[in-house]
């Protein structure tokens, strides 16, 4: 047993190494350098202890040597076949990083750190590693992809979030109101950039970013806000009534309902006012120079200034049921319904909220984005409906402060962008629904128009209620809703109480 245990260490020295190298190193170290598994060790040490074995029975130095040169020789070319079995299958190729929406330089690289590269919109990372690995790559704008390594080039794509897009620059004029003043007031912006000064009113040059709110102060005290939009504006400022009595003058101001066949009412803020069919006259009197506002049961607002002249107060009646953008444009309404081409649905507003019909159409339009019908033909607001309108206390009479020339390109330009718009349906004081606008309390499909511009499902029985239109019953009594079958019984009791 002795014998074999050092035939085989002397046949593993011989295996490998020269003769020099067999003079230097320990089977020891030969043994650690070569046979490093317990697989490769057993199945040469059995090969070579067999190879002992027959080395032993055989007596001559002649065989001895015969058989340790087959020994190396074998030896060598298992080794070198297990070499080849185990070395690892190594892959290069290039993985190209995509930047989407980015124009800046960004960076790519996996998450153990050993590959990457850098550049604007693209770059090319050279990868190296054993094939079928997967790779996780990150990016400095945010997101993960993933590659496997083939020996094939390859992409790694990211969704850069997108830049925002520079606000326009735009220029508009602020009319400046001092009102209860005869003196000379200034008024500005709280950054010091614009301002005017004058008797009763001056007027300023605006300039700036589309969307900026800024605050006027004047010499009379008071704040007042605008809206960079380019559109002229006002900023009003009630300046303290001098000592000084004004005179109080009398006169006549004739409301005129256009469009309306029946009797419609105007009237002012402190009780002053008429009713007719067309037209009406009201007897006016108070302080000259005072400003009243008027407003109309068929909707919309009107200005007069009282100095002793007759006056008129016009409104614009119009169905409910015809309305466009311009029509609107400029109004204020506490309450807006809209629905998308999506069938997705939005109501805002209370009676504390007052808007333009324009923001809430800005809302809507945000709202819709993107939101399209089944065959995505058609995206955005389908319809839009506003209700409540309300007084917006910054001056809703345009006063136009720029050239004829000037106003007749707007008008034009105007024109183009009202072409170019989609057609929405718009209704006022109404509800959308299937391309119509129906009538406040117009029942459809188990639901009724309500005063926010928009269906809502009909109550049950036992349900609080103050119209019959607003029971699934069409019946509301004692401000319930009652079923049809119990009024049935109620009514088939009294006829056979009376006979």
């Amino acid at each position: 047993m002795l014998v074999s245990i050092v035939g085989i260490t002397i046949i593993r020295g011989l295996s490998s190494l020269s003769f020099g190298q067999l003079v230097k190193t320990s089977s020891f170290e030969i043994y650690n350098k070569f046979f490093s598994t317990p697989e490769k060790r057993f199945a040469k040490e059995s090969f070579l202890y067999y190879l002992l074995i027959i080395y032993v029975k055989m007596k001559q130095k002649i065989f001895l040597s015969i058989f340790l040169i087959l020994s190396l020789g074998l030896m060598f070319s298992f080794v070198s076949a297990q070499g080849d079995e185990t070395t690892p299958n190594i892959g290069l190729e290039q993985v190209k990083c995509v930047f989407e929406n980015s124009d800046e330089i960004q960076k790519c690289y996996t998450g153990d750190g050993k590959f990457g590269c850098s550049g604007t919109g693209t770059c090319v990372a050279d990868v190296k590693g054993k094939k079928g690995d997967k790779q996780t790559w990150k990016s400095s704008c945010g997101g993960y992809d993933y590659t496997l390594i083939d020996g094939n080039n390859d992409y790694a794509e990211f969704r850069c979030p997108k830049t925002l897009e520079p606000k326009s620059i735009v220029t508009e004029k602020v009319k400046c109101v001092f009102e209860n003043s005869n003196e000379i007031q200034k008024c500005s912006t709280d950054d010091g950039k614009f301002g005017c000064s004058g008797t009763g009113t001056c007027v300023v040059d605006v300039k700036g970013e589309k969307g900026t709110k800024q605050t006027w102060k004047s010499s009379c005290k008071g704040d007042a806000y605008t809206i960079i939009d380019g559109d002229n504006d006002y900023a009003e400022f009630k300046c303290p009534k001098t000592l000084k009595s004004k005179p109080i003058v009398k006169e006549q101001v004739k409301c005129v309902f256009e469009n309306s066949n029946e009797i419609q009412k105007c009237s002012t803020g402190d009780g002053i006012g008429c009713s007719g069919v067309g037209t009406c006259v009201a007897d006016v009197k108070g302080e000259k120079g005072t400003k009243q506002i008027w407003k109309s049961s068929c909707g919309g607002y009107d200005y007069t200034i009282i100095d002793g002249e007759s006056d008129y107060a016009e409104f614009k009646c119009i169905s409910e049921l015809k309305v466009t953008e311009k029509i609107i444009g400029g109004k204020g309404f506490r309450y807006a319904y809209w629905q998308c081409y999506d069938k997705d649905e939005e109501k805002q507003g209370s009676e504390s909220s007052c808007k333009l019909s324009r923001t809430w159409k800005k809302y809507a339009t945000e709202f819709c984005q993107e939101k399209c019908n089944e065959d995505n033909s058609k995206c955005g607001v389908n319809s839009f409906s506003i209700t409540g309108e309300c007084y917006l206390d910054f001056g809703e009479k345009e006063v136009v402060f720029v050239s004829s020339i000037e106003e007749e390109e707007k008008k034009q330009e105007k024109k183009i962008i009202e072409e170019e718009k989609e057609e929405i349906l718009i209704c006022k004081d109404s509800c959308p629904s299937d391309g119509k606008c129906y009538p406040f309390g117009y029942r459809k499909s188990e639901k009724f128009c309500s005063d926010t511009g928009s269906f809502i499902k009909q109550s049950k029985e036992k349900v609080g209620c103050e119209n019959n239109f607003e029971c699934s019953s069409n019946l509301c009594i004692d401000s319930q809703c009652i079923s049809q079958g119990l009024f049935k019984k109620i009514m088939n009791w009294f006829s056979k109480l009376f006979g």
